[in-house]
């Protein structure tokens, strides 16, 4: 019996050519579809001439990379998951954040001799708000907490103390707060507030 068989083609039992065999370079053709029902394993660079669909996921292998044929790390994949894109990266659609993320809800300021406008707080959030004054007192910082229960009330908690001697503080009241200018034109103040989603300090 002969150890080898050697062939150039490979026919169907209608005559039509489905496999070609390539007798000096060791190349195979697929004329047709194949269906595979184990594993293939490919040593060498597997090249799609067309879109290829993955109908169960597609995995790469620990800190990988995606990428195009002029950058081919432009999509990193670290072994815990977490994605670095090295390039710019534009959306078309709605992006939705999940994470622990603070998200600026207000801004209340003033120029001079008035309160800075009230900014909506919803019940049962918790809110960091950082507030800057360049009046006659000086530069000034104040930085509160601020939680809301399940009927709009507010408390402050300040991590970074204003007195009415700076000429503002945070005033709160039903779902609101706002900057207040203790003393008349001492202005400008201006505050920022943010919905807690990650803490601005370890307090």
């Amino acid at each position: 019996m002969a150890s080898e068989i050697k062939v150039t083609n490979i026919k169907a039992n209608d005559g039509t050519a489905s496999l070609t065999v390539s007798d000096n370079s060791g190349n195979v053709t697929l004329a047709g579809n194949a269906t595979m029902s184990g594993t293939l394993g490919v040593t060498g660079v597997t090249t799609f001439t067309a879109r290829d669909i993955h109908n169960a996921g597609i995995t790469i292998a620990d800190a990988g990379n995606i990428g195009s044929a002029s950058d081919l790390d432009a999509i990193a994949i670290a072994a815990n998951g977490n994605v670095t894109v090295s390039q710019n990266l534009a959306v078309s659609g709605t992006v939705t954040i999940t994470g622990s993320q603070s998200r600026l809800v207000g801004i209340s300021w003033c120029n001079a001799n008035c309160d800075g406008n009230a900014v909506t707080l919803e019940n049962s959030k918790t809110y960091d708000a950082v507030a800057v004054s360049v009046g006659s007192a000086g530069s000034k910082l104040t930085y509160s907490h601020f939680s809301v229960d399940g009927s709009g009330s507010v408390t402050q908690t300040q991590k970074v103390t204003a007195s009415t001697s700076w000429h503002f503080y945070w005033s709160v009241g039903t779902n609101t707060i706002w900057v207040n200018e203790a003393v008349a034109n001492q202005g400008p103040h201006w505050s920022l507030v943010f919905e807690r989603g990650a803490t601005f300090d370890n307090g």
